[in-house]
């Protein structure tokens, strides 16, 4: 389960670079709900060119992080049982 919070967070971030490629935030419905799909987005995007994810990862520049994105992390991703620092 950590995995997939972890990779949770890194879809948030690369948000951009996602949307840049063609690609979107991969929604389900989860009792009647809509619920974005951090995992199945990670997994048709980032994780089909792990050698891409490495590069996006390490050139990531965090001092230009979108605050908007940094909220949507503590709001989604620093809750979670399962993210621990």
């Amino acid at each position: 389960m950590a995995i997939k919070v972890t990779l949770g967070g890194i879809v948030i971030l690369l948000t951009d670079q996602i949307k840049k490629a063609g690609g979107s935030i991969i929604i389900k419905n989860v009792e009647g709900k809509k619920e974005e799909d951090y995992f199945e987005t990670a997994k048709k995007y980032l994780l089909n060119d792990v050698t891409q994810l490495m590069l996006l990862l390490t050139e990531y520049k965090k001092e230009n992080i979108n605050p908007q994105l940094i909220k949507k992390l503590q709001e989604k991703i620093l809750p979670d049982p399962d993210f621990t620092l």
